[in-house]
């Protein structure tokens, strides 16, 4: 009789009774729908492995049926859980038991459904010598090593399915407390695609709940899934049964967060893993300026994907929806090239040091060329894809330690995007109006911007403005995905855009005795037209449309972007929304997208020449002098002026460089530019082609 509060065992095989008494199982209730003389199973309760016996708890192959040995042991852990219960309180504890099915249940597995995969060999344990065993009662097995061990869970297939947690299909099992084997008939059997290199297809898991195809086609308007067959036979795959690559997915994967069971999922690096508990981590996706929240599963610090389907993450104004990028791009982040410590050039290579070692080593550097060359020899460049912190500190340094201005980003030092344009009416070069004014607008504008590869989820909130009725007016000079579903596409010529608005605004402008009136009443319209290529009668549709002055008008605009860029583009927009009084309408105005995430934080954080943080310029002298005090009375009024800092690159007068998350010799660019440096700093994350010709390389990880 065991005493309570000790550890109690339940043998595998055999029906224990908790008080102690003899059992015989002749007595024992059996389950009528197997067959007892094959597997003789015990009839208990699923939840605390209680017979029809009170007290009496049975487990293992006697109630299951053969499986395997681990089925039992945990069985053995339920039971004695439950008889505690049973013995302090009178009740037996309930172990919470979700609900599994296994394929084994539904049909005998093929020998061709593991084809494809390699055959190996157990592990053999170890043993000791014969000689060592004559004479002598040691174990004789010593079991395996740790590299065996790593090779024999090799060899595990897989670990449950990956959408264990969050599988809907699972749930609501649980809640309604199904039986499936009442529900068990004929059974379809698919192999599972895993020709795409990130989505899988197992349409052994598919529900037909169409979710996959209603997201696809009328969220998406991908259409890239469908059914196919009908009734019993109606199945999900791709359009037309090709490969999903030779179809026009995207691989956005939101189909793989709509699907309730994980008959579509990712195809992870690494082996599914689905029964481990996972966290939870929001956080927002890192691969352009929508700021799409992104929810990540982790199980580990070395295993974690992106997993959307959580009721929070739908609440945000993306709703889960991302594009190939947010959903897969984390994956660089597992790559083995990291920068694990800090380096220092030596005879040509660049060798381990101690931190404080190589930030002593780049000080005396820093200081050298500041004292042979001056201070404005040195720059620093910071990546729009630091944090705002990051981003502060670098400038502050520049600026008061280093005293000068040059602190800017190669990402934008060259693109010339003319954001100065904006300075005048906005006060700032940023969007005039919230993503919501897409919602209200009557005509989209969308201008330098493949939305699709660069901003896909802004596309996605342009094609729910058309559904409630907005018109889509795209300027592009090729056909891309968005030109598909426009209302009207101006396929202008590279490099026309600018005339083209300006054209439209000379039959806008009543106020010719300005200078920029003067400007546009010397433009020809059919010159300007035949310049453009796009012909008079697409030109007298879009006259009719940006000559209304009751529509809404929101441009969309890629600035980082050169695909189809006009010179002035961007301050012809500004002319025209002031021109016809929309620079201040609630749902007229426009939107700019970028490239990088904190682009809009460089200029925030006066990360860039022309501004101090808060957008205040030099010229401000009192916010100046209050930013001054701050920093323990900085010298700024010696910083004021606005350096050109590509031209003191292409002159050469940029001596020392200090590279902080960017690669600036990516692709070999800029190499000529970094010729004449006696010294580069790099600090980042990976070890990048900049980093392999730096002097000093940190870890970004140890410096933040």
């Amino acid at each position: 009789v065991p005493v309570p509060g000790s550890e109690f065992i339940v043998e595998c095989d055999f029906a224990i009774g908790a008080i102690g008494q003899k059992v015989d199982s002749n007595f024992l209730s059996i389950d009528k729908n197997v067959n007892v003389e094959k597997w003789g199973t015990v009839k208990v309760n699923p939840k605390s492995l209680e017979s029809t016996i009170p007290g009496v708890f049975a487990g293992g192959d006697v109630v299951t049926g053969p499986l395997t040995a681990i089925s039992s042991i945990a069985q053995g852990k339920q039971a004695a859980n439950a008889i505690m219960g049973y013995l302090e309180k009178g009740a037996p504890n309930f172990i919470y038991k979700p609900s599994l099915n296994f394929r084994h249940r539904f049909g005998k597995l093929s020998e061709n459904e593991f084809a494809h995969l390699p055959k190996i060999e157990r592990e053999k344990n170890n043993e000791i010598e014969i000689a060592d065993r004559v004479c002598s009662f040691d174990e004789v097995e010593t079991g395996i090593s740790e590299d065996q061990l790593h090779a024999e869970c090799e060899r595990c297939l897989e670990c449950g399915c990956s959408e264990f947690y969050d599988c809907a299909f699972r749930k609501y099992a649980e809640e309604y407390d199904i039986n499936i084997n009442n529900l068990i008939g004929d059974v379809k059997k698919y192999t599972i695609d895993n020709r795409h290199p990130l989505i899988s297809l197992d349409a052994n898991k598919c529900i037909n709940c169409g979710r996959c195809v209603r997201t696809c086609s009328e969220i998406l308007e991908v259409s890239a899934l469908g059914f196919v067959y009908r009734g019993f036979r109606s199945v999900v795959k791709p359009a037309m049964e090709k490969p999903l690559l030779e179809t026009n997915c995207i691989a956005c994967g939101n189909c793989i967060d709509t699907c309730p069971t994980g008959a579509i999922a990712e195809k992870f690096q690494f082996k599914i893993l689905g029964t481990l508990p996972k966290e939870d981590i929001e956080t927002v996706c890192a691969f352009c300026s929508v700021g799409c929240k992104v929810n990540f599963k982790k199980v580990s610090d070395d295993i974690f994907w992106v997993s959307n389907s959580t009721e929070e993450i739908m609440d945000t104004h993306n709703r889960g929806y991302l594009c190939v990028k947010g959903r897969f791009g984390h994956r660089y982040l597992m790559e083995k090239n990291r920068i694990l410590g800090a380096s220092i050039k030596s005879e040509g290579r660049q060798k381990f040091a101690e931190l404080n070692d190589a930030l002593n080593y780049a000080g005396k550097r820093i200081k050298e060329t500041i004292n042979t060359y001056g201070p404005e020899s040195v720059a620093v460049f910071a990546s729009p894809k630091l944090s705002n912190e990051e981003l502060y500190l670098l400038q502050k340094f520049t600026r008061a330690g280093l005293r000068n201005n040059n602190i800017s980003s190669f990402t934008d030092l060259y693109k010339n995007k003319e954001l100065d344009s904006f300075n005048n009416l906005y006060g700032a070069p940023l969007s005039s109006v919230h993503t919501d004014a897409l919602k209200n607008a009557d005509i989209i504008v969308v201008m330098n911007s493949n939305l699709t590869e660069d901003n896909f989820v802004m596309e996605l909130k342009i094609k729910e403005a058309i559904k409630k009725g907005a018109r889509l007016v795209v300027f592009d000079s090729a056909e891309t995905p968005v030109t598909r579903y426009s209302d009207l596409w101006i396929d202008s010529r590279k490099g026309t855009n600018t005339l083209l608005l300006n054209t439209l605004m000379k039959s806008i402008n009543k106020e010719e005795n300005t200078e920029f009136g003067k400007y546009l009443a010397g433009i020809n319209e059919s010159e300007a037209v035949s310049e453009s290529g796009i012909g008079e009668e697409k030109f007298a549709l879009l006259k009719d449309i940006f000559c209304n002055n009751d529509l809404n008008i929101v441009f969309v605009y890629n600035v980082d972007s050169f695909r189809d860029k006009s010179p002035g583009d961007l301050k012809a927009i500004s002319n025209f929304l002031l021109i016809t009084g929309r620079i201040s309408g609630n749902n007229n105005g426009v939107i700019l997208v970028k490239d990088h995430i904190n682009s809009t934080g460089m200029l925030d954080m006066g990360a860039t020449p022309s501004r101090l943080p808060g957008y205040v310029k030099f010229s401000d002298k009192e916010n100046v002098k209050r930013i001054s005090e701050a920093w323990n009375n900085a010298d700024l009024e010696s910083v004021k002026s606005h350096p050109k800092l590509e031209q003191l690159l292409t002159d050469k007068k940029i001596k020392a460089a200090l590279v902080f998350g960017e690669d600036i010799l990516s692709g070999g660019k800029n190499v000529e530019l970094l010729n004449s440096l006696d010294f580069l700093l790099v600090c980042d994350s990976f070890n990048t082609e900049t980093a392999a010709l730096a002097d000093v390389v940190l870890d970004r990880k140890s410096v933040v």
